[in-house]
């Protein structure tokens, strides 16, 4: 298979694309900013001078780390974090989503009116009009998710961990040892898988490359 070389050879945390013009803020290391909304990666408040930054002062209901965040768009935003914390932003107010597991919380992608959240321990829970915890065949900690749909779904995590949802069942396509971190894709045909040492995995529809 074709290998794709990452620029260093560290740890590569997240991947992610889009189409938005470069002036548009995205996410960064410390905090994300989707719309007008800051979200702080390890405390509950962000401050900026409002006169020099376009960033804003926002108050969340947790106090927990918060280690990512997706959503639908300004007014449909999902964080989440350590100790099973997800929060939700309407345009107008987070709050603080009844607690599933007391589990650390990595990873969370939406899809076809659909949100998933994936986290330490196997953990993987889904929203459809409520939330539910779903089984995976697996007990490692999970980091990242995403899916064309809720029938085309994948799951990365530690120890080479990567696992793909067909709406029903749950398929193991272990890529080696190396932790995988993050995962995006624009399309089924189309997913990048990112990890420990420089890890950068791409899916092309029918076979992982490295």
């Amino acid at each position: 298979a074709a290998r794709l070389d990452a620029p260093a050879p560290g740890a590569l945390l997240g991947v992610a694309a889009d189409a938005r013009p470069l002036d548009q803020p995205t996410l960064s290391g410390d905090s994300a900013k989707v719309g007008d909304v800051a979200i702080p990666a390890d405390r509950p408040a962000v401050t900026a001078d409002a006169a020099a930054s376009p960033w804003q002062t926002v108050t969340l209901p947790v106090g927990d780390a918060l280690h990512a965040i997706w959503g639908s768009g300004a007014s449909d935003l999902w964080a989440v974090g350590n100790n099973g914390a997800v929060i939700h932003f309407d345009g107008q107010t987070w709050s603080k989503e009844p607690a599933l597991t007391g589990r650390d919380l990595r990873g969370v992608w939406g899809t076809g009116g659909e949100v998933w959240v994936v986290g330490v321990i196997g953990t993987v829970l889904r929203r459809t009009t409520t939330w539910t915890q779903v089984t995976v065949p697996t007990t490692v900690n999970l980091s990242g998710v995403w899916g064309a749909s809720p029938k085309d779904l994948w799951v990365t995590g530690r120890s080479g961990a990567l696992f793909h949802y067909d709406g029903s069942t749950w398929t193991a396509t272990t890529q080696g040892t190396t932790d995988l971190n993050g995962i995006w894709g624009s399309a089924a045909d189309d997913v990048w898988v990112v990890g420990d040492g420089g890890t950068l995995l791409h899916y092309d529809g029918s076979a992982w490359k490295k």
